[in-house]
């Protein structure tokens, strides 16, 4: 970008980002080369904690773009893509929980993604989303479900879909296997804790689950 006076200047969003595969330019005066843009890699600094090789260099390359893509897309919580929307589906979450544990220490962000899904689990119509509750009528029909976005702000839907919801039952389960195993310092076991006894209540207070 050029500032009126014709001097170059860097910008960069603040609030946003924006994936993409390709980049169109034009107007460039002369032939471009890798130096005459730049771009920069977002993601969650999740650090490395697993590795693997092969004999064969297309399995590299694999390894290689699926952790590329796995790190697009968490920005502080597990998105569906870099590109467009950008939100946490947690379809998504649960499906790609594996790959990311796997490749990265996600104590952390996972135990935070998960007091984030009990913030937004639907506990009373009077004061959270009352618009949903609204057209679902009978309020106490969609007390305690999950939605299918994380954080939830009116997209997807409350009840979520059950294979998105299923991942407030799976995230706690291989984080506790997983600190079991790893005995990891930065594991909240609160979290969990405190996921599994929502998950044990309906709208009257029964147990749902033993």
């Amino acid at each position: 970008m050029r500032a009126g006076d014709g001097k170059a200047i860097d910008w960069s969003p603040s609030y946003t980002y924006a994936g993409f595969r390709y980049v169109q330019l034009t107007g460039h005066p002369g032939t471009p080369d890798y130096n005459t843009l730049t771009a920069h890699f977002i993601h969650t600094n999740n650090e490395d904690i697993g590795s693997v090789s092969f004999s064969d260099p297309l399995l590299d390359k694999i390894q290689h773009i699926t952790r590329a893509s796995a790190m697009s897309n968490f920005q502080h919580v597990p998105t569906d893509c870099p590109q467009r929307e950008r939100r946490g589906w947690l379809g998504d979450a649960q499906i790609s929980a594996e790959t990311n544990l796997y490749n990265f220490d996600m104590a952390g962000s996972y135990t935070s993604f998960l007091q984030s899904i009990n913030d937004a689990q639907h506990h009373d119509c009077v004061f959270f989303n009352r618009t949903y509750c609204e057209i679902y009528g009978n309020y106490s029909n969609i007390s305690g479900s999950i939605p299918d976005v994380v954080p939830f702000y009116g997209h997807g839907r409350q009840p979520g879909d059950p294979a998105w919801g299923a991942a407030y039952t799976l995230l706690p389960e291989w984080l506790s296997s997983w600190h079991r195993v790893r005995q990891h310092p930065s594991m909240d076991t609160q979290v969990i804790r405190k996921s599994s006894q929502q998950l044990r209540l309906d709208s009257n207070g029964s147990t749902l689950l033993q």
